[in-house]
């Protein structure tokens, strides 16, 4: 018996000794109360240790673990334009057109959304029509009426639609309607000024050019704010400022005809800061503002004699009027 005992106490030390070696330190003795720290197991030599397992990682684009669903973001929508004035203040105009494939034959989807677009352009073009015929030139005529008098604007006319730049394209499967946004410039030699100004110059009356018997003394101004917010002024291909007796202060129709394609015959904006700005830009830091007293045939703005005269003498000393260096600040 007393062998055996000595055998098994024999056999049991080698054991605690064996782990011990093998898994690198003894067993710990905790504190009474304090948590029981889990064991730092040590590999054999020349074993690999053992890494944590990796967090797994979301695929790019979805949404993490534990968060909501992220929607995708939409491409911003063209702003499509209310109307003449703001195509004169934005420097462009937008129109948009909607459609759908015809429903009286089996399509595929491809055919669908093909049809769907063409649909759409085809839309778009007359709305792009009907927007350019309400386009102010001067005075109370539009483009609509010198296209009726002459076949060149006509044609001109025509070629702008045609050309309009497509700037947006769509199609939603779900209604199964197709979108699609066209742009046409109102300046520049591709844009509506460009098209129908070298046109339009020779057909516009010519208007009595204001020269008072007196200049007074000029002051360094270096371009033109008029103020017409108080009254309906619409923005025109040309737009007049007059005295009282319909005598022309500024006539754009004498201005280069380089410089009118390229800027029009002056900005547009809603705030005399706004005009301000703008001006500074090309480093005009000195504007005359004039606030206008009238409107005559909804595109010429009318100023006092004692106006009148201020812009005459300013412009003979800087020019600026014949630069097109004005702004209009409407309502």
């Amino acid at each position: 018996m007393k062998r055996i005992f000595l055998t098994l106490f024999f056999l049991f030390s080698i054991i605690t000794v064996s782990f011990a070696q093998y898994y690198g330190q003894p067993y710990p003795q905790q504190p009474y109360g304090q948590p029981y720290p889990q064991p730092q197991y040590q590999q054999p030599y020349g074993q690999p240790q053992p890494q944590p397992m990796p967090y797994p990682q979301q695929p790019y684009g979805q949404p993490q673990y534990g968060q909501p669903y992220a929607q995708p973001m939409q491409p911003a929508m063209p702003v499509v334009t209310a109307s003449p004035s703001q195509a004169f203040v934005n420097g462009n105009f937008i129109v948009k057109g909607e459609g759908a494939a015809p429903a009286d034959r089996p399509l595929s989807p491809a055919q669908k959304r093909i049809m769907a677009i063409r649909a759409a352009q085809v839309v778009a073009y007359r709305n792009l029509a009907e927007f350019l015929q309400g386009v102010n030139v001067y005075g109370e005529t539009l483009v609509k009426d010198a296209a009726v008098t002459s076949d060149i604007i006509k044609t001109k006319v025509e070629a702008l639609v045609k050309g309009a730049q497509i700037v947006s394209e769509q199609y939603d499967p779900m209604s199964e309607l197709g979108i699609v946004y066209l742009k046409v410039d109102m300046f520049g030699t591709a844009g509506l000024a460009g098209q129908l100004i070298p046109a339009l110059l020779p057909t516009i009356p010519p208007a009595p050019m204001y020269a008072p018997a007196m200049v007074p003394p000029a002051e360094p101004y270096d371009s033109l704010i008029i103020d017409v917010t108080d009254y309906s002024f619409k923005p025109a291909l040309i737009n007049r400022i007059v005295t009282e007796k319909g005598e022309a202060v500024y006539e754009p129709a004498k201005i280069a005809q380089e410089i009118l394609i390229k800027k029009g015959c002056g900005d547009y904006t809603n705030d005399i800061g706004k005009a301000k700005a703008i001006l500074a830009e090309r480093n005009l830091k000195n504007p005359l503002i004039v606030k206008a007293k009238g409107v005559v045939k909804s595109t010429d703005a009318e100023v006092t004699g004692d106006d009148a005269g201020k812009i005459f003498s300013a412009n003979q000393k800087t020019s600026f009027l014949q630069s097109a260096n004005v702004v209009f600040v409407l309502r």
